[in-house]
């Protein structure tokens, strides 16, 4: 059911990237959606599932003549209007599974898993309501729910994103494994100084250069859910290039694999493609580990 469901997202995706929307289509899971979360009885970790749009990674790994910024304006849009429609029924099932969040593992795992897909359609229908119910979250005890909190602002540009990261960080600062969360969902911020943004992040005093986690937290992060990487001027794949040189030193597993990002720069379109072969070249110039070279 979940593969079903998510094969038409992507037609609807794809279908607005080709400038033809089929509304018909879009209405009609619309309407299947919302007798999914009326249903009682269904599985909520399905639901989570029926409910999440594909991400940019999902979709750009099945096209050709990829434009990325086109690509993560459409995703946004129909986060906004699937949030927008389902706004009355996602409230109702979110005071359904709100009773439940405080129950021990196993138990209430599903709830936990629901209640952040549903906290990103409020935020992405532009509800302002949603925002402070969601700053009461990422306080909690509970190390799921406080990333549930922190990551549902992911896309969402407002002073409460601000606040979220900073009672998060100040709250696991001690905590390297969890604070890796707070290090991706950085990574994912779009702003106005693009790299610099993310270049902090590398001066932060808790980014421990030698952690293969932060590192890949942070750049496997920005490369599949921040569109600063795709700059249009290419500055965005230079700055990787810089990085992919810089911790192939310390970090050479983890950069071979991270490298093959550039892997299907075949499949984009200009500028795109030029400026990854150009950055291709730039890094391969470099004294590389065996495996970064070789991939």
């Amino acid at each position: 059911l979940s593969n079903t469901v998510k094969v038409f997202y992507k037609k609807i995706i794809l279908s607005r990237l080709d400038e033809k929307p089929d509304h018909k289509i879009e209405n009609k899971l619309i309407s299947t959606l919302v007798s999914f979360i009326k249903n009682k009885d269904i599985n909520l970790s399905l639901l989570s599932e029926l409910l999440s749009i594909p991400t940019f990674a999902e979709i750009e790994s099945e096209m050709e003549k990829i434009d990325p910024l086109k690509i993560y304006k459409t995703i946004d849009e129909i986060n906004n209007l699937f949030g927008t429609k389902l706004k009355k029924e996602l409230y109702f099932k979110l005071q359904e599974v709100e009773k439940n969040l405080d129950k021990v593992w196993p138990e209430g795992k599903n709830e936990r898993k629901l209640i952040e897909t549903i906290w990103k359609l409020l935020l992405h229908s532009n509800d302002e309501a949603i925002k402070n119910k969601i700053i009461n979250y990422v306080d909690s005890n509970s190390m799921t729910l406080a990333k549930a909190a922190l990551n549902s602002f992911c896309r969402i540009d407002c002073p409460e994103r601000q606040t979220i990261s900073n009672i998060f960080f100040n709250k696991w600062k001690n905590n390297s494994v969890v604070l890796d969360s707070w290090f991706s969902f950085n990574a994912s911020i779009e702003t106005d100084k693009k790299i610099s943004s993310i270049e902090k992040l590398f001066e932060n005093k808790f980014f421990d250069s030698k952690s293969p986690n932060t590192l890949r937290a942070i750049l496997n992060t920005f490369v599949t859910t921040n569109s600063s990487f795709h700059s249009i001027d290419g500055s965005g794949y230079r700055y990787i290039a810089k990085k992919i040189i810089d911790f192939d030193k310390l970090n050479p597993i983890v950069i071979s694999r991270f490298v093959k990002v550039f892997s299907r720069y075949n499949y984009y379109s200009e500028p795109y493609k030029v400026y990854m072969i150009e950055t291709i070249k730039q890094i391969k110039k470099n004294k590389l580990s065996t495996n970064t070279k070789e991939v």
